[in-house]
């Protein structure tokens, strides 16, 4: 804790700078970035898709926890055998 009280809220905060880079980057060449670092080469592979006449889309959803019924459904109907010891 500093002699101001606060401690740990600047994490916030540290991720909003890349986030703008990113946008920035897709907003200037149409290529969206969707994974840190944002190198050279991941900026030209999406700039010869859109060359080649392709669409530069987004990764997958990722799984975050909204869909946890579907995924326990998954889950039960799709059982893994444990074949280690208790």
């Amino acid at each position: 804790m500093n002699s101001n009280g606060s401690s740990g809220a600047s994490e916030a905060y540290q991720f909003s700078g890349r986030v703008a880079v990113l946008n920035a980057i897709n907003n200037a060449c149409g290529v969206g970035i969707y994974e840190m670092p944002a190198t050279e080469d991941k900026g030209k592979a999406g700039l010869d898709i859109i060359a080649k006449g392709g669409e530069f889309l987004p990764p997958k959803k990722y799984f975050l926890g909204s869909d946890l019924y579907d995924e326990l459904e998954n889950i039960h109907a799709n059982p893994v055998k444990f074949g280690g010891k208790l």
